[in-house]
């Protein structure tokens, strides 16, 4: 897993039984991490699928470095809502890897597993918030460079608020890496964004992560 320093626009169209929205073209400042949160955006909004509903996103990424390219093209993450106040979700991507000079890679990444849960309801004077905690399953080839190579973990909180046709996210929480040499990291993460009509939204992020032993 790598994280770099980007600055990149996204346009992706949100498909979904449930919430039928598009959030498009996102102005992102951020560190590239693999395992949080969903797209756009790297910070998560605390609102799961509704009860019974089916929401899919597909999507792909690209990452320039001095040494080389990496990626996913595509990755399909698929939510279903099992309460009305939980989802369960699975991402499944296809890595790609070249370093300058070198054979491209392409293959299976490492699957992602989690399950969104609501705890608190939005009023007009305290926020929605809800756990996202997600399991990334060493299913890529690290030798290739398309996985982790380990068990990983991350166990965010998140915040939200409404306002008219603007909405603001927030939050974070620990990335625990499970190996011989176990690393904790902290994410922390601020999206505000814009709905212009029932299909179009306009959003920017900025967020950080912060790497520490265990």
């Amino acid at each position: 897993m790598k994280m770099t320093r980007m600055l990149k626009t996204r346009i992706l169209r949100r498909g979904s039984m449930a919430r039928c929205a598009v959030r498009a073209l996102s102005l992102c400042l951020l560190l590239c991490f693999s395992i949080l949160a969903g797209p756009p955006f790297r910070t998560d909004d605390p609102d799961p699928v509704e009860y019974h509903h089916w929401e899919f996103y597909c999507a792909s990424q690209i990452v320039k470095e001095d040494n080389g390219v990496s990626g996913i093209a595509p990755y399909g993450e698929v939510n279903y809502g099992i309460a009305k106040w939980m989802h369960i979700h699975l991402n499944v991507p296809m890595n790609f890897v070249q370093p300058r000079g070198q054979i491209a890679e392409y293959g299976p990444g490492d699957v992602e597993f989690g399950c969104k849960c609501r705890l608190v309801d939005e009023t007009p004077q305290v926020p929605r918030i809800g756990i996202f905690p997600v399991v990334e399953i060493p299913t890529g080839n690290a030798e290739k460079e398309l996985g982790a190579g380990n068990f990983q973990v991350f166990i965010p909180v998140w915040f939200e608020k409404n306002r008219g046709p603007w909405t603001t996210y927030c939050g974070g929480g620990d990335l625990i890496t499970f190996s011989s040499n176990p690393v904790n990291s902290f994410f922390m993460g601020w999206e505000g964004q814009r709905d212009f009509s029932k299909f179009i939204t306009v959003g920017a992020e900025i967020f950080t992560i912060i790497p520490s032993k265990i």
